[in-house]
């Protein structure tokens, strides 16, 4: 198992359906066995994904972000 130190950039990915919805997300651990990817299926609901969903996962880099503006869920 592989697993990321402090202070390294993690490997992120983006997890995009055909209906173009998607999201991105990062690797804490490599576990799963090699081909496959292990993803919770809060994120899989988080995308709309349902049995039988074909998702795409892809290697990206993404820019650091300078502004975020969080409001509270109501």
């Amino acid at each position: 198992t592989g697993s990321f130190q402090s202070g390294t950039s993690p490997i992120l990915f983006e997890l995009s359906l055909e209906t173009g919805k998607h999201c991105f997300c990062g690797v804490e651990e490599f576990t799963a066995q090699e081909e496959s990817v292990i993803i919770p299926q809060w994120l899989l609901n988080n995308i709309g994904a349902t049995d039988g969903s074909l998702v795409q996962v892809r290697q990206v880099s993404l820019t650091r972000g300078t502004y975020i503006k969080l409001q509270p869920h109501t």
